[in-house]
């Protein structure tokens, strides 16, 4: 067993005859010098530990980018649904946990034990709340191949910035999904309206207008690779399949992706543990994160933006472009 910097230095304090770990640490006075010098030994030699995981597990996930499961999709348009779906599926298939994912209120954030969603992009991939430097026991559940078999990477290219710059898109298999303009727009709107850009008296047009041209370039991207590829070679699913036709739509998801489809109940029970309405009735107090909109909010967004919204999305033939993309029936 590597032992940790505070057992080396009681070792070499027992040969010196010196007390150089301390029996206790004070953070007042001249001694607070020496607990400063200790923190910084424990602190680097852990973070020193995380850096060479976090690394190593990037290039592990980026070697092999053959035929690679991709989920693209614009924010608001059901992906949060999906990734934690699958990340169910992994904690129940492999027997890893219970599949019912965590919410952390302090920080907003979702947790499973382990999950086969990675990111596309480099900064988003360097997580170092996702590794622990304590001895994986991920071998006593599933093997690497399994892992690299099973691993979906995630972004949202091209509507992010920086959303992929790890892999190459000549080789993955992609689901993608879309949402009907007007309709993502509420959504996009309810979360950025008042987050982003100058307001134009009520309505903040600046964010409608650059968020719709985005969404076209959106579209245009992936209707151009729908054209390029056979329809074996991608999946795309709109927002509606995805929220009224749940099992049926991730049963394919689930196929298209090469996981084992054998057992439907598996696939039932992870829909079901990551719907909306679970969710909010699982969760004991007032829910404030950003995975849900409050519908008064949205219905409030959707009459402020309804009239502008509309006009531009006609200018932009953003309709026709979502009518012309080739989604699952």
């Amino acid at each position: 067993m590597d032992k940790d910097i505070r057992w080396k230095m009681r070792s070499i304090g027992k040969i010196l005859g010196l007390k150089i770990y301390p029996d206790t640490f004070h953070f007042k006075g001249i001694k607070s010098i020496y607990t400063n010098f200790i923190f910084n030994l424990i602190f680097f030699e852990k973070i020193l530990k995380k850096k060479k995981i976090i690394y190593t597990n990037i290039k592990k996930n980026v070697e092999k980018n053959q035929n690679t499961n991709f989920l693209i999709s614009t924010p608001g348009t059901g992906s949060t649904f999906v990734r934690h779906s699958l990340s169910s599926y992994f904690e129940l298939y492999y027997k890893i946990g219970n599949g019912i994912p965590k919410y952390n209120t302090l920080d907003n954030s979702w947790i499973f034990n382990n999950s086969p969603i990675i990111s596309a992009g480099f900064w988003n991939s360097i997580d170092v709340d996702r590794y622990s430097i304590q001895k994986s026991k991920n071998e006593l559940y599933f093997s690497n191949e399994d892992y690299q078999s099973k691993k979906v990477v995630f972004c949202r290219y091209p509507f992010g910035q920086y959303a992929n710059d790890l892999f190459s898109f000549n080789e993955i298999r992609p689901v993608v999904l879309f949402r009907e303009p007007l309709d993502w727009l509420t959504s996009y709107y309810t979360k950025y309206g008042n987050k982003r850009y100058d307001l134009d008296g009520n309505l903040n047009r600046e964010l409608i207008v650059n968020s719709l041209n985005k969404l076209k370039e959106y579209y245009s991207y992936w209707l151009k690779f729908s054209q390029e590829k056979s329809r074996t070679e991608y999946l795309f699913i709109k927002f509606n399949k995805l929220i009224l036709e749940e099992t049926a739509t991730f049963s394919k998801i689930f196929e298209f992706y090469g996981y084992d489809c054998s057992n439907k109940e598996l696939i039932e029970e992870c829909v079901k543990l990551n719907s909306k309405e679970r969710a909010l009735k699982s969760y004991k107090t007032k829910y404030i994160g950003s995975r849900f909109m409050n519908t008064e909010d949205k219905l409030a967004s959707k009459e402020k933006i309804q009239e502008y919204g509309i006009k531009v999305i006609k200018e932009l033939s953003l309709n026709d472009l979502y009518n012309s993309l080739p989604a699952l029936k």
